[in-house]
């Protein structure tokens, strides 16, 4: 905060944006490789990412999406604000990129913790795989009274069913 309100002048952009410029490799690097994942894990289908986000079970992979995600944007950020504070002399607009980074990193927690949270107390399964877990179980002889289907995903491919006669 105190950067907004009384700023000191960016001297040196050009070492902050070579630095930056090393970041967008690293992380665009490790972003590419976690959305080719993703795109091997929908094949295919038309999965929007946020809707993958929302449905996955393997908080891995959404996370590495998500921190790599925010990392670029936030790279972006930060170089605006080194931009505008060292060659157009808007001293408190790196204060403001850091404040920025900043609540875009405390919304990626929140996200992550709002979608793993379900996993560590335990989630059932979606209504698609539940319906196909009883049209299955309706196809085996030896089960002939079904009252209730209880499910809890022990991991991304590991699914724990109890059966109620």
């Amino acid at each position: 905060m105190r950067q907004i309100l009384n700023p000191i002048p960016v001297t040196s952009p050009w070492i902050n944006l070579t630095v930056l410029a090393v970041a967008v490799g690293f992380e665009s690097t490790s972003f590419r490789i976690a959305y080719r994942e993703y795109r091997r894990v929908v094949r295919g289908r038309p999965t929007r990412l946020w809707a993958f986000i929302k449905a996955s079970k393997d908080p891995a992979l959404f996370a590495v999406l998500l921190e790599d995600s925010a990392a670029l944007i936030g790279i972006g950020l930060a170089s605006t604000g080194v931009i505008a504070s060292g060659f157009f002399h808007i001293n408190w607009a790196d204060g403001a990129a850091s404040v920025a980074v900043g609540l875009l990193l405390a919304s990626v927690a929140w996200v992550l913790a709002n979608e793993t949270r379900s996993l560590i107390a335990g989630e059932a399964v979606a209504p698609i795989v539940m319906e196909r877990l009883k049209e299955a179980l309706s196809r085996v002889d030896c089960i002939t009274d079904l009252e209730d289907v209880a499910t809890l995903h022990l991991g991304p491919g590991a699914i724990l069913v109890a059966l109620y006669p």
